[in-house]
């Protein structure tokens, strides 16, 4: 009877082990097939196609810049050096700092980031020039081209 039990236990020990290792794979598996990245390269593209020498690119989050510049190396100005949180009466400093001398700008934006909490920065690019294009790409990265012109 002891060989018995503990020829179960072994056995019980085996299908313990191997349900662990299939839910690990499925697991695995999915990981594996959801792309979780931003899409720097398709972001890069999509602005370098259309952007011009005097543009200027502005991050919020400004860390999404250095993703960004891998890809873009250098075709286009950018600005990356944005506070966190973004406070709303701070923007439109910020803005006529980063867009100096400036025909146009690109906001690369993280939707609902803490970075910019009540959207103040959008929100006031929207308000005060033309948004000539938008473009949204996956993981909430949303890019928006305004004229700054008169």
């Amino acid at each position: 009877l002891p060989r018995l039990a503990g020829g179960v236990g072994r056995v019980a020990s085996f299908i313990v082990v191997a349900l662990a290792l299939a839910i690990g794979c499925v697991g695995v598996a999915g990981s594996a097939l959801h792309e979780q990245e931003d899409d720097w390269r398709g972001v890069a593209q999509h602005i370098l196609a259309a952007a011009r020498s005097d543009d200027i690119v502005l991050f919020v989050p400004g860390w999404n810049e250095k993703p960004f510049a891998y890809y873009a190396r250098g075709r286009v100005a950018t600005e990356g050096d944005t506070p966190i949180p973004i406070a709303a009466e701070a923007v439109p400093a910020l803005v006529t700092n980063v867009a100096a001398g400036r025909q146009r700008l690109w906001l690369v934006y993280a939707e609902g980031h803490y970075a910019d909490p009540s959207g103040s920065l959008r929100t006031y690019l929207d308000g005060a020039y033309d948004v000539e294009q938008q473009q949204r790409f996956r993981d909430g990265i949303s890019v928006s081209l305004y004229n700054l012109g008169p």
